[in-house]
C-alpha cells in the first residue's frame, strides 16, 4: 500500500474516531440514561479520555496545528492516556462488584428456594 494512502486513511480514521467519541454521549443519551449508573459513567469517561488523547492529532490533521515539539500537547496527551488507564482499571472494579453482587443474589435465591421447596 502506498504511504500517501496510508496517511490519508490515518487522517480520516483519526478525525472520525475523534468526532465519534465526542458525540457518543449525546447520541446514546437519547435512549440510555448513562449518567444514572457507574458503568455508564465509565463508558462515557473512556470516550472523553480517548478524545483528549486524540485531540492533538485531530487538531493537526484538521487545522494543521503544529503539535510537534509541544510540551503542552504532550502533557495533554499524557493526561488523556492516564485517564484511559485509570478508566480501564475502574471498569474492572465495576465489573467485579457487579459479578460479585450477582453471585450473592443467586446464592440467596438458591438458599430461599431450598427452604421453601421451590
Amino acid at each position: 500500500m502506498e504511504l500517501n494512502l496510508l496517511l490519508h486513511q490515518l487522517r480520516l480514521g483519526t478525525v472520525i474516531a475523534f468526532y465519534a467519541s465526542v458525540i457518543f454521549p449525546g447520541v446514546v443519551a437519547s435512549y440510555w440514561p448513562w449518567w444514572k449508573e457507574s458503568f455508564g459513567w465509565n463508558i462515557i469517561l473512556f470516550d472523553w479520555s480517548f478524545s483528549v488523547v486524540a485531540l492533538p492529532t485531530w487538531l493537526n490533521f484538521t487545522f494543521d496545528v503544529s503539535i510537534r515539539d509541544s510540551v503542552l500537547w504532550a502533557f495533554i496527551t499524557l493526561i488523556g492516556v492516564w485517564c484511559v488507564i485509570l478508566n480501564i482499571f475502574t471498569r474492572a472494579i465495576i465489573i467485579y462488584r457487579e459479578q460479585r453482587s450477582a453471585v450473592r443474589r443467586k446464592h440467596e435465591k438458591d438458599k430461599e428456594d431450598a427452604t421453601t421447596g421451590h
